[in-house]
């Protein structure tokens, strides 16, 4: 997956907490995420509609690539985890629907 489709997937995907996410989507939407938070906040103060605006994309995007590896998205709740279960690779087929 390219960045600019990556990027668009997760836009278009806003406040879609159900499907999955590929590993690739959602490392370039934390690339997407950190990079333009470091460049607002070099040049602006208003980093925080940037973290307001995309709370709930980043949030979806998280609980989707954990569906992908096959595990509910409350494993996101325990910070532990949450480094251990992004990087599991993806499991087909898994009780979350197909990988889009």
């Amino acid at each position: 997956m390219k960045f600019d489709q990556a990027i668009r997937s997760c836009i278009q995907k806003y406040a879609t907490f159900s499907g999955r996410a590929s590993r690739a989507e959602y490392w370039y939407w934390i690339l997407f995420f950190w990079v333009g938070w470091l460049v607002i906040v070099s040049f602006t103060r208003l980093f925080y509609i940037w973290d307001f605006g995309l709370l709930i994309p980043s949030l979806a995007v998280t609980v989707r690539r954990y569906h992908d590896s096959d595990h509910s998205g409350w494993w996101y709740l325990c910070p532990v985890a949450d480094v251990v279960l992004l990087f599991f690779p993806s499991k087909d087929p898994n009780r979350f629907n197909s990988l889009s």
